[in-house]
């Protein structure tokens, strides 16, 4: 009966010491765990952060694109209305070349009682402004 007791008695420490074991082993996992669980909440945290300031620059990419795609259609409208301007231009300069062409086939014809100089030096007056305003509004075209 002894020898019983004494296998009894070595099997009990021998639980006793499996228990113990498993005991520790479990702790250790729940530490484990909760480092888990903590890194886990930290990097949802820093992914959080990340889509946010992803999210932002996405918003602010999107404002800037409209604003650039506004300028640009205001510009564009600016450059079609000068490109009108010069061809009204353009088509008042000729007007004014054929009118001093008749003005002086007419003075020639009649060689009345016109000042000649008078009117060749208002012709060409007219005629060089016409032109300053046609180089005038070639310069803005060329700056944009």
């Amino acid at each position: 009966m002894t020898s019983l007791l004494a296998t009894d008695n070595t099997t009990n420490v021998e639980t006793a010491q499996a228990i113990t074991e498993l005991q520790i082993e479990l702790q250790n996992s729940r530490a484990l765990t909760n480092e888990y669980k903590q890194e886990n909440t930290e990097l949802k945290r820093q992914l959080d952060l990340a889509n946010a300031f992803s999210n932002a620059n996405l918003q602010r990419h999107a404002e800037w694109k409209e604003v650039w795609r506004q300028e640009k259609d205001a510009l564009v409208g600016q450059e079609k209305q000068l490109e009108i301007e010069e061809v009204k231009l353009q088509t008042r300069l000729e007007e004014g070349r054929r009118a001093q062409k008749e003005m002086k086939l007419s003075m020639l014809n009649t060689k009345g009682g016109l000042d000649v100089t008078d009117t060749r030096s208002e012709e060409a007056e007219k005629v060089e402004k016409l032109r300053e305003e046609v180089s005038f509004y070639i310069y803005l075209l060329c700056l944009m």
